[in-house]
């Protein structure tokens, strides 16, 4: 239970760090 969340933690990290690179080659 707590690995999976701590999965999920990270995974939400990560994404929000490609966020800006995805948006400047998309705009």
């Amino acid at each position: 239970m707590q690995k999976c969340l701590l999965v999920m933690l990270t995974s939400a990290i990560q994404l929000l760090h490609f966020l800006p690179f995805i948006a400047v080659i998309f705009f």
